[in-house]
């Protein structure tokens, strides 16, 4: 009992640093790093070099490095102000622009990626007068709609192969909750917004070409390079991208390397190796066989294995992975899933994960508007609160 205590012990720890307006990546370390000297001892070690040669990692900084420096130069360059009027211009309502940007730039499936739509988020809705507590929720909501049935999501992937289900049975079944979600997300977005507005007095299309090229360049390079090359055609997608940004806007050497350089993208990029130490601390301790003993051990009712206590996982690590990866083999050991089974366990972790204090994406946008995380949980809650009961009521029917 003692071992569980200090397991929740060090999750609690990052989710009252976070809380308590502590650099998140202080955070993570601290979580961390008692779950490895707790658990691990004197694999300490090891652990860490796992986590630095883990190819995993090196995906995840590499490519939050890259968007992280794409995102800042649009920012630095002014031309996301210029993307943000011919976009609006184009889809003329901009409640389509708070949903259908976050969405689509969601295809990126990195933490990193949620900078990519938060400028055009927070200057949209601050032309509509709306808070950034507000903003955060519908940037961050948006972004993940797509993944309840995008089949190139990692998180999918990981329960279609672990549950036996194929993704396209998961997708299928998934395609109404992720439609609730969306008209979910609309509820916070004031009438005012779906109005039509006049087009911006800008050429349009050349307008729009030049300022979504270097994003354009970026979003299709990787997925093309992806299936191509593997993982890593995805860094390489976006400093492609990096790379038209200077033949468009012709900034400076000098402009680049303070973006590399500043404080933004290197606290983006290390955060990114921190999610996976905590992540290592958890898989390759004891941490795992102690949470697996506590749930069979305490006879854990089935209904909680498949709900609360995987949303809690990837809530705590945030990962909606962990909480699929580590309860399905606890509920195989005795109970063989169905599809409708497998689908709540999967919108159990991923809906938890999304609204984690500790997502980086979530961690991203706030910090991006300048504001604590907390505040947009007054939107997040009661979405998440929806999600479920239209949950049940859709399984009931099924």
């Amino acid at each position: 009992m003692g071992d569980l205590l200090v397991v929740f012990l060090s999750f609690l720890i990052i989710i009252l640093l976070v809380m308590l307006k502590i650099d998140i990546n202080i955070a993570l370390f601290c979580g961390s790093a008692l779950l490895i000297l707790c658990f691990g001892g004197n694999a300490w070690s090891q652990i860490l070099l796992k986590t630095i040669v883990d190819f995993n990692t090196l995906f995840l900084m590499i490519t939050s490095f890259a968007i992280a420096v794409l995102a800042e130069l649009y920012t630095k360059t002014q031309l996301i102000t210029a993307f943000n009027t011919s976009l609006v211009s184009l889809l003329k309502k901009p409640s389509l622009v708070l949903s259908v940007i976050p969405a689509v730039l969601g295809l990126l499936p990195i933490a990193g990626g949620a900078l990519f739509s938060a400028p055009v988020v927070k200057e949209v809705g601050e032309r509509l007068g709306l808070e950034d507590n507000r903003l955060i929720f519908l940037n961050v909501w948006f972004r993940h709609v797509l993944f309840m049935i995008f089949p190139l999501g990692q998180s999918l992937l990981v329960a279609s192969i672990t549950t036996g289900y194929s993704l396209v049975e998961l997708a299928a079944i998934q395609i109404p909750i992720a439609i609730f979600m969306v008209l979910v997300g609309f509820i916070f977005i004031p009438r005012s917004a779906f109005q039509s507005i006049k087009p911006a007095s800008v050429e349009l299309k050349g307008e729009f070409l030049k300022s979504s090229l270097p994003l354009l360049v970026a979003i299709f390079l990787s997925l093309i390079l992806t299936k191509l090359i593997g993982i890593f055609g995805m860094p390489l997608g976006v400093f492609l991208g990096v790379i038209t940004m200077f033949f468009v806007t012709k900034i400076s050497f000098k402009v680049f390397t303070d973006v590399v350089k500043s404080k933004v993208v290197l606290s983006l990029t290390f955060s990114a190796f921190l999610i996976m130490l905590l992540q290592h601390a958890i898989l390759d301790t004891g941490v795992k066989e102690i949470l697996s003993n506590f749930f069979v051990n305490y006879q854990v009712p089935f209904f909680l294995l498949l709900t609360i206590i995987p949303g809690i996982l990837s809530a705590l690590t945030s990962s909606a992975i962990t909480g699929i990866v580590m309860v399905v083999p606890l509920i195989s050991l005795a109970h063989s899933l169905t599809l409708k089974e497998a689908s709540i366990l999967y919108v159990s972790s991923f809906l938890m994960y999304t609204i984690s204090p500790t997502h980086l994406c979530l961690i991203y946008t706030a910090r991006y508007f300048g504001t604590e995380i907390k505040g947009s949980y007054k939107y997040f809650l009661p979405s998440t609160v929806l999600i479920v009961v239209f949950l049940m009521l859709y399984f009931l029917i099924l």
